[in-house]
């Protein structure tokens, strides 16, 4: 008999309780965050399964990463009103897929504009002395950027890259062939939906990284960002590297 009580006590319990909206899961974490009006807040894709709803809110948007940022669990089955369950404090984005959450303007409002993403040459070329050229090919560089996820890949570091890339190329007249670019997922398409590459918008909008960094119609990027994209360049340029040759390593 008491087996039963127990059941059916159990059974009731769960009756209860009930599954919350998106918008009555967010009021906690929006109320939670009130003192922070600089914060950006994103819905954190998941499979319909999960028994929370997760939320990732970044402390200080427009800043390069790293920087305090924290995931927000709220249970998605409650009794009575929705509570936080969970923050886990991060300094880096997640890798899930994530949507931004639309509130009023005054609420949420970034640090500063974002960017936008170079779209032609910026950097002259410059006419080199018989000195500065004979220098230049002895010279060899990595440019590396990106190789974390595609929500902190933002589009300010590819628009550093393409500058730095430009810079080497057309002032100081380094052959392309010396320049070993790797960013984010390089030439492959990225596991989130083919786009790596956050542009910076309040919207959250992604896109693929352009191989083209100084606008010639010619690939650029060769390598990923990663241990193994890293060993491939330094390994090419060490079948090419002299003593007394330059070598420039710049990592974003």
């Amino acid at each position: 008999m008491t087996l039963v009580v127990g059941y059916l006590l159990l059974v009731s319990s769960n009756l209860l309780a009930k599954e919350i909206s998106f918008d009555d899961a967010f009021e906690p974490v929006k109320s939670h965050f009130s003192d922070r009006e600089e914060a950006l807040f994103y819905l954190v894709e998941q499979s319909i399964d999960e028994d929370v709803w997760t939320f990732f809110v970044d402390l200080a948007p427009g800043f390069g990463w790293e920087h305090d940022c924290c995931l927000v669990e709220v249970s998605r089955f409650v009794d009575e009103e929705a509570i936080i369950e969970k923050i886990t404090e991060l300094r880096f984005p997640p890798k899930s897929k994530m949507t931004l959450i639309s509130t009023n303007v005054d609420f949420i409002k970034p640090v500063r504009s974002a960017p936008q993403l170079i779209t032609q040459p910026c950097v002259e070329k410059r006419v080199l002395s018989r000195k500065d050229s004979i220098m230049a090919k002895k010279t060899y560089a990595i440019i590396l950027s990106g190789g974390l996820n595609a929500n902190a890949n933002h589009s300010r570091y590819w628009n550093d890259c393409s500058f730095l890339y430009q810079t080497l190329v057309n002032r100081y007249g380094i052959p392309k062939e010396n320049i070993h670019v790797a960013i984010s997922d390089g030439t492959a398409e990225s596991d989130l939906t083919g786009k790596d590459m956050n542009l910076d918008t309040s919207y959250g909008v992604m896109c693929s990284s352009p191989l083209d960094l100084d606008f010639d119609g010619q690939p650029d990027t060769r390598y990923t960002a990663t241990k193994d994209g890293l060993r491939n360049a330094i390994d090419s340029i060490g079948k090419n590297i002299a003593d007394n040759d330059h070598f420039f390593l710049v990592c974003h």
